[in-house]
């Protein structure tokens, strides 16, 4: 499958990731809201961004300019909700990002956990 190629303006626009291989923020800023609290179909779309970047100001940039990165769910909240990392690698290198998830996963496995609202 061919690559898309970056637009002229990508490279101004994409965030640098430092000389490691990933670059790594929180995943959210907060505990995963109620369901239903990002409402698409809101009536203010000014409250609904506000709501969007309340909730999630780490991801966007890198889902704006198309940078490979991935959520990886390595803790949990006192109510035992998914706590993520959110890592970031260079563009292009999406195998970066699929070793290093392989990796976190083998040290702390998820498979197994889950809150306990899901039951």
């Amino acid at each position: 499958m061919p690559r898309a190629t970056p637009s002229a303006s990508t490279p101004r626009t994409r965030p640098s990731i430092p000389s490691e291989a990933a670059s790594r923020s929180p995943g959210l800023a907060t505990v995963p809201p109620k369901l239903g609290w990002i409402d698409m179909m809101l009536d203010d779309v000014d409250e609904y961004w506000r709501r969007v970047f309340t909730f999630s100001p780490f991801t966007v940039w890198f889902n704006l300019t198309g940078q490979p990165a991935t959520m990886l769910p390595l803790g949990t909240s006192q109510d035992g909700l998914p706590l993520a990392v959110q890592c970031v690698a260079r563009y292009g290198d999406e195998a970066t990002l699929f070793r290093l998830a392989a990796q976190l996963e083998a040290a702390r496995p998820w498979i197994g956990r889950r809150p306990k609202l899901a039951g």
